[in-house]
């Protein structure tokens, strides 16, 4: 631990370093040229001066110096088009233009000089190379010009949509922007959704627990996204998906745009079928679309020319769809619940963001720029707990309003190159990811939550605890400073990124403190809450210390690194009043160290000029990455607080009022006895071991290994093999029981040819503990090997992407990625008083860890396969085509079953502990292993260029998405009864839509 108190001493006199020199240039967001020079006999020529000039450089033109072998290497390049010209005194200059640089990409430019006056000089024409022969990053570009081109909704969801391998929840599926811009989690080659990590020039712009989202970057201010995907650099601090937005910087030429498009459910088709029919849907409660739109302008040009730039955007956007068969409760002010027909639901989102960029070359060698960024939005149909879109089964007023205000970035950047070797970085961000969360306007003041078990069907009100959160605040700095030192065929680069969040606050209200049960539409149970519960907590430290060495050696180059990662979470002390339910006040002491985690990762990659052309390149990387900083509540002692409690609720009247005082633990009237009677009070039932608490970080290690090959000019294809492989899993011992205490039982399942093997066959290895132990719980979290086991959780996969540069500006890229996520945890399934943590992916884990029988506890889905492509390619006439094609796996199918105590006692030979009614199997069919249709899309754009005059054009465009009509099934119930399998969400039926671009 002092070493990690040095380590944050240092970092803050880098810190301060970084304050005053200002900020950094699109760090994660820069590009290299690099290459050999020789003479015509191949001998190498040190001391050759090589210009790289682009009109991105605000500067014009940077100069480096071959090498004693003859190489160079120009860092710190933005994307965007480069000329390059050799020169030595004796021989003649070479020129090169027209190289291509996207971000993290280093492109192969190798010169051949003649003798010759110097004054002569040699013109090379070729195609831009496409080939990076010296990095094995795995990253997917999409350029402004992609996403202007190909039909898309220009939000996050675009990203799911063209890039092989990465997954999100299905049931964002988005058609034309229908899905709104959601918080969507990403997974990619086994990653952690929590990994994905979402940048602005190079800022994170996630909030709280490091993977949580509040802002949405803007397209109208995007030169490209730059997608990391693995075998990344010891900069990047996790395995997951990076997300790097890189911002318009203006130029000295004045140009801008001004977009907008539009579509309503009179240009939406019905793609209501048979098939969905018979799975009991309606024509008329199919999701469809209510409306979509955006609009905005962005222009850029010189305050004053070489000297100060700058770029302005404004964007608004809405969205808006029905959700399959659901509605409003037309039974107002009433815990009964009829649909009314006159007020569907509608997932509504709408969006305004607006920004500003000045970049100033205050010197010839020092560079700053300031980037504001700010943004309101609205989830105005919204459940909380659910990180993508909302989907049934939730009537209207089951939801909330969420209103994200204010969300905004402030970035400062600043680049000085010291000398044509020595290369300094620094920037600073700060940021204010706020949210309120209000329940949906009318709600009335007699609304309680409540939920059918049998169907799972919501009214009355949002459930559970975290039901309206009001509001959620927080701020955020996050200061980083680099240095690279560059000889020409060696790079070598340190540095340093930090985050600190401090103000955090979240309070949970819960609608009248109660939730109801209800089972076959009667009165079952009452779920009370101890709120309001305001809980606060900060993040000290989120730290990443790094070094990054490259030699390239004749066709070799060696990329080895080294990151130390440092976490500290900090909880204020907190005073908790009193409550409906919980008379008396809580106070909560401070705690340091919550956690507090160190490690070292390695890292290294190699990559191979196989042919010594820059046209083939072997690559392979290994990497240890840790995961994400999480959520911390597991440490902070306000969460200890027995926040809810639960009692049967017999409702002998029927009028649906709990008759009795629910202000008593004991027995009253209608309802049993509290199941917690340390509700309201502090009740630490769960401690982490020290072992497992310090210095003990999930991580894993990554490989990937292939080969990049340029099959024609600007056409390359890459095939790819992965592996990832998750360490340092936990175990929850509860200390209060043995396996001795739990008795082994088995439910009869019903006969249906829908089931595995048509059912009727008998689930066994559940557990239920004994009566004498019933509701005792102290828990441990512990390491895995403390218990003689472990977990594992293994991804393998191959892909096969393709891009290709089209003749007149055309171009196809995509590819397909086949893998499989295998996962095992029967060490812990089989001693039944111990709980495994959860899995990396999150369905999986929802599938396998809470009462599912033993014999689930090894996960091994099929290979699943996606195929995607997108292209354009120019017409006569100024027309264009473009068209993007989806094809990915169908939605896993999983069934919940509740099963009446008379039934368990049959095989348990007693009746289930607590007094409950019944116990529900979360699934009845082994975990991912029965999925529904492949979901298939076809996108396709008609676009017209009218020519209006001088530099001036406008882009008529003529969307049809879902252009196949299908009608995947996107969600379903997986509640088994008369309802199961019945779709609550399709994909949206074809769309047409209109939108326009005019370009000055």
């Amino acid at each position: 631990m002092l070493a990690c108190r040095r380590f944050l001493v240092m970092t803050a006199v880098l810190g301060c370093v970084a304050l005053a020199a200002s900020a950094f240039a699109q760090q994660g967001g820069v590009s290299a040229i690099a290459g050999t020079v020789r003479d015509t006999s191949g001998a190498v020529l040190p001391g050759v001066t090589v210009q790289a000039a682009s009109p991105v450089l605000i500067e014009k033109v940077r100069e480096v110096v071959t090498d004693e072998q003859g190489q160079y290497k120009i860092v710190g390049l933005p994307p965007g088009s480069y000329d390059v010209t050799v020169s030595l005194p004796g021989f003649k200059s070479v020129h090169r233009s027209g190289i291509e640089l996207t971000t993290n990409f280093t492109a192969p430019v190798n010169a051949q000089l003649e003798v010759g006056s110097v004054e002569e000089t040699l013109t090379v024409s070729g195609a831009a190379p496409v080939v990076d022969v010296q990095n094995a990053a795995t990253r997917n570009i999409i350029s402004a010009k992609v996403l202007d081109t190909i039909p898309t909704g220009k939000t996050m969801l675009t990203i799911i949509a063209v890039t092989p391998g990465m997954a999100g929840n299905t049931a964002g599926q988005d058609v034309g922007g229908s899905k709104g811009d959601l918080m969507p989690f990403f997974s990619f080659h086994g990653s952690n959704q929590a990994d994905s990590k979402l940048e602005v020039n190079g800022f994170s712009v996630n909030n709280a627990a490091a993977s949580g989202r509040g802002f949405v970057p803007s397209p109208q201010n995007t030169q490209e996204i730059a997608v990391e995907l693995g075998g990344g650099s010891a900069e990047q601090p996790s395995g997951g998906i990076q997300f790097n937005y890189i911002s318009k910087a203006g130029g000295n030429v004045f140009r801008g745009d001004v977009t907008g498009a539009f579509s309503n459910q009179k240009l939406q088709s019905n793609n209501f079928n048979d098939t969905l029919a018979a799975r009991g849907m309606t024509a008329s409660t199919i999701n469809r679309l209510d409306k979509v739109g955006d609009i905005g302008f962005g222009f850029g040009g010189a305050v004053v020319q070489d000297k100060l730039w700058y770029f302005a955007s404004y964007r608004y956007w809405a969205a808006g769809t029905y959700v399959a068969g659901q509605y409003f409760n037309k039974l107002q002010n009433s815990i009964l619940y009829q649909p009314d027909l006159s007020r569907p639901v509608i997932n509504d989102f709408w969006g305004n963001n607006a920004s500003l960029r000045m970049t100033l070359q205050a010197t010839p060698r020092n560079q700053f720029s300031v980037h504001y960024e700010w943004e309101k939005r609205c989830d105005c149909t919204h459940l909380m707990g659910n990180n993508a879109i909302f989907q049934g089964l939730s009537a209207g007023e089951a939801t909330d309003h969420q209103i994200f205000l204010p969300v905004d970035i402030l970035q400062t950047e600043w680049t000085f190159p010291v000398n044509n070797k020595l290369l300094l970085n620094g920037g600073i961000q700060f940021s204010r990811p706020t949210w309120s969360t209000f329940p949906q306007p009318g709600l009335w003041s007699g609304a309680v939550a409540i939920t059918e078990d049998t169907t799972g069907q919501r009214w009355g009100a949002e459930p559970g605890i975290n039901s309206y959160l009001t509001p959620s605040t927080r701020h955020k700095i996050e200061p980083r400073l680099s240095m690279t030192y560059v000889t020409g065929s060696h790079a070598f680069k340190t540095g340093f990124n930090l985050m600190h969040e401090w103000g955090q606050l979240q309070t949970t209200i819960v609608p009248n403190d109660v939730n109801y049960t209800f089972h076959l539409g009667l009165p079952v149970t009452i779920t009370q809450f101890g709120t309001p519960l305001t809980v606060r907590d900060n993040m000290k430290a989120d730290l990443g210390l790094y070094g990054q060495d490259q030699w390239t050696h004749k066709r070799l180059t060696l990329n080895a690194g080294l990151r130390f990662d440092y976490i500290k979470d900090d909880v204020p002390a907190q005073h908790l009043p009193p409550t409906r339910f919980r008379p008396n006040a809580v106070d909560t002491p401070a705690l340091n160290c919550s956690p507090c985690q160190s490690d070292f990762s390695p890292r290294v990659s190699v990559a191979y000029d196989l042919f010594g052309t820059g046209k083939t390149a072997l690559k392979f990387a290994a990497g240890r990455y840790m995961l994400a900083r999480g959520n911390s509540g597991v440490y902070n002692p306000a969460n200890f607080v027995v926040t809810n409690a639960s009692r049967q609720w017999n409702d002998a009247n029927g009028n649906f009022v709990p008759d009795c005082d629910l202000t008593l633990i004991a027995a009253n009237g209608e309802c049993a006895a509290l199941n917690n009677n340390r509700f309201g009070t502090i009740n630490v039932t769960t401690t982490i071991a020290d072992n497992a608490r310090l210095d003990f970080r999930k991580n894993n290690v990554q490989f990937s290994g292939g080969i990049q090959h340029q099959l024609l000019p600007g056409t390359s294809v890459n095939v790819s093999y992965y592996r990832t492989t998750w360490n340092k899993f936990t175990v929850t011992d509860n200390l209060l029981t043995t396996p001795a205490d739990y008795d082994s039982y088995c439910v009869p399942l019903p006969s249906d040819a829908r089931l595995p093997g048509g059912g009727g066959n008998q689930l066994c290895g559940l557990y239920a503990v004994s009566a004498a132990k019933f509701g005792q719980s102290q828990s441990l979290v512990a390491r895995t090997s403390e218990y003689g086991g472990d977990q594992t959780d293994v991804f393998n996969g191959v892909d096969v992407i393709l891009n290709a540069r089209l003749p007149r500006g055309g171009f196809l890229t995509g590819g397909t990625s086949t893998g499989r996520e295998v996962f095992d945890n029967c060490f812990a399934a089989q001693q039944p008083d111990l709980t495994a943590t959860a899995f990396t992916n999150p369905s999986v884990a929802a599938a396998t860890l809470t009462n599912n029988p033993s014999g689930f506890c090894r996960v091994s889905p099929p290979f699943l396969t996606q195929l995607k492509l997108q292209g354009s390619y120019p017409l006569a006439w100024d027309f264009q085509i473009a068209a993007a094609y989806q094809n990915t796996p169908g939605i896993p199918i999983h069934a919940s079953l509740v099963v009446p105590t008379a039934t368990v006692a049959q095989s348990l030979g007693r009746p289930l502990p607590g007094n409950a009614s019944s116990v529900t199997v979360a699934n009845i069919i082994a975990p991912l292993t029965v999925y529904e249709d492949r979901i298939s899309q076809l996108d396709l754009r008609l676009t017209r260029i009218f020519r209006v005059g001088g530099a001036r054009r406008f882009q008529a465009n003529l969307d049809v998405y879902n252009a196949l009509n299908g009608s995947s099934i996107l969600n379903e119930n997986t509640n088994y009864g008369p309802n199961w399998k019945r779709p609550t969400l399709i994909l949206d039926g074809r769309l047409v839509k209109v939108g326009g671009q005019l370009s000055f």
